[in-house]
């Protein structure tokens, strides 16, 4: 078992995509080969458009995500996190939970972001738990997936939504 204390997170090299890629190919590429879920993904232009995060130990990448970067609104720096995934060899150990804690303190700490979207497609509950909350009902765009938002501690997340409630990303 991998220390949770010894881990980095950090740009993936590119030697790691495929491996990045098949951490979701249990449950985006369900009915496909692995040679067509990975071309899928190479070409993907959702996953071209965004930076990739990886969380390593020991050269282990044990977790990933996508971070995709919305433009700012007055004091609101905003961007979005998607395709968050664990090596099947890795879950349930914490990681997932530690790469979005990790990549929301670089986020918030280097580049000023106050406010990070994701669409939740399990129990929200394991977000909420990571201080992201849930975007108002009347608000959300899907009935499936819920919008969340992780707030900087100087923001409200009620004076984004009164100012730009228009601005809920769509899906990412």
């Amino acid at each position: 078992m991998t220390n949770l204390d010894n881990v980095i997170l950090k740009e993936p090299d590119i030697t790691d995509m495929d491996q990045i890629y098949m951490m979701g190919a249990d449950v985006w590429g369900k009915d496909q080969q692995k040679n067509e879920y990975l071309n899928e993904c190479k070409n993907s232009i959702k996953y071209k458009s965004g930076q990739w995060f990886a969380l390593y130990s020991e050269n282990k990448l044990l977790s990933s995500l996508l971070v995709h970067r919305f433009d700012s609104h007055g004091d609101f720096n905003l961007c979005g996190l998607g395709s968050i995934a664990t090596n099947l060899n890795y879950r349930n150990k914490g990681y997932g939970s530690l790469i979005i804690k990790k990549t929301v303190e670089f986020l918030s700490c280097t580049e000023n972001v106050n406010i990070i979207f994701l669409y939740s497609d399990i129990d929200a509950s394991f977000y909420e738990n990571l201080g992201f909350i849930r975007i108002p009902k009347n608000l959300q765009k899907y009935d499936d997936s819920d919008c969340m938002a992780w707030v900087g501690s100087d923001l409200s997340l009620n004076n984004f939504l009164d100012d730009f409630d228009d601005f809920i990303p769509s899906y990412f």
